[in-house]
């Protein structure tokens, strides 16, 4: 099955990839080892000739021969890692062959030094702070929003807003680092949850009809393309839980456009790479960006590879998010091969591999022709069980 793009076409030669955060690069990010281990696994279908380290929990052997039945083309050097040790001996492997690493989180210096990067680690920091996203988003295009040293939270912060962290560390999915906040109490609670970061912003909430994921990608040379775009699926306290995508999915013109404007700009400052921006679409019709991630996201996979599984299945939506399985790791292999051709594995996960309790997991689409005809599927599989 051909991807879209590959990264070794995003990101040239010379390079590899990896998607995991070490110790010391996880304060805001969700404080779940295993899970972090798993999303290391999550671009092993679109990697192509781009060597990728990656967690062995998500390359068994047995999840590698799943994703090759559904079709997928596996890395051609895959550098799978048990513990935070090996990690470090499989990076210093590739700086020993004169490969620079593409990361998905700043590394601490100790781990990955400046020089074996790909993109210079204070690029990176500094255009992920999400205190600087007026300085790349088209004035008109982003929510009203305040950035203030948190010592100096106001006492009559209005309401409905969303607090979130300013900081050139990692965050991503929500867990700690953003904050809805309904009234005085919600603020209270969140300000002491981000004790200790330096500053703040308060945005205004945005009552959307629908909120938006467009990818973009940067390619060695500056050039700009829009990989596509998604429906983001929330949880109630705004967590992110997936996307729906395919060709029943359109996103507005303007969304595309101001999402490319952003995207010049991060080119401009020496980024190259994945771009994922998450933008609201109001009742209204407008379009306001408030979130700007440069590096690949949950919905970046699964749009390099839908048009390809859409030929091949005749599917016109897909839903993505993660499912974990009420058995063990093997009997979640053989319940995804008994869903062929409606559950596509984009990667899945065994914790007992790097000894940590917990569920087994696959990332994947869900395929079909329209959202009731995925919700009877996914209530299906739920019976059947899956969570």
């Amino acid at each position: 099955m051909t991807a879209s793009r590959w990264f070794h076409d995003i990101y040239g030669p010379g390079l590899a990839y990896s998607g995991y955060a070490p110790p010391g690069a996880d304060r805001w990010l969700p404080r779940d080892r295993a899970f972090l281990f798993a999303l290391t696994g999550n671009q092993l279908v679109v990697a192509g000739d781009m060597p990728i380290v990656c967690a062995a929990g998500a390359a068994t052997e047995a999840g590698l021969d799943l994703l090759r039945a559904n079709g997928f083309r596996l890395p051609s050097r895959l550098l799978a890692f048990r513990d935070e040790q090996d990690y470090g001996r499989r990076l210093a492997e590739l700086a020993g062959s004169g490969i620079r690493m593409v990361v998905q989180h700043r590394h601490p210096d100790a781990v990955l030094p400046e020089a074996h990067c790909w993109l210079a680690p204070e690029t990176l920091s500094r255009l992920n702070d999400k205190g600087r996203l007026a300085d790349l988003v088209p004035a008109g295009a982003a929510p009203r929003r305040t950035v203030f040293a948190a010592a100096a939270l106001p006492d009559d912060l209005p309401t409905p807003c969303v607090l979130k962290v300013a900081t050139p560390d990692s965050t991503g999915g929500g867990a700690l680092d953003i904050h809805l906040c309904r009234g005085p109490q919600d603020v209270a609670v969140a300000a002491a949850k981000l004790a200790g970061c330096e500053r703040l912003v308060a945005e205004e909430w945005l009552p959307a009809a629908r909120f938006l994921c467009l990818n973009y990608a940067i390619d060695p040379h500056g050039e700009i393309a829009y990989l596509g775009g998604t429906e983001i699926i929330n949880g109630p306290a705004g967590t992110y839980l997936g996307n729906w995508l395919g060709a029943a999915v359109s996103l507005p013109a303007a969304a595309v456009a101001a999402g490319h404007a952003v995207a010049e700009r991060g080119a401009a400052a020496g980024y190259r790479g994945c771009l994922c921006i998450d933008a609201a679409e109001l009742p209204d019709g407008r379009v306001l960006i408030f979130d700007l991630n440069f590096r690949a996201c949950g919905s970046t996979v699964p749009l390099l590879v839908i048009e390809a599984l859409a030929a091949r299945h005749g599917a016109t939506l897909a839903k993505f998010r993660s499912w974990s399985w009420t058995g063990g790791y093997a009997e979640l292999l053989r319940a995804a091969r008994r869903l062929e051709g409606e559950l596509v594995p984009l990667v899945s996960f065994d914790p007992a591999v790097h000894g940590e309790v917990g569920p087994a997991r696959v990332n994947g689409l869900l395929l079909g022709t329209s959202r009731e005809e995925i919700a009877r599927r996914e209530a299906d599989m739920a019976q059947s069980g899956w969570i």
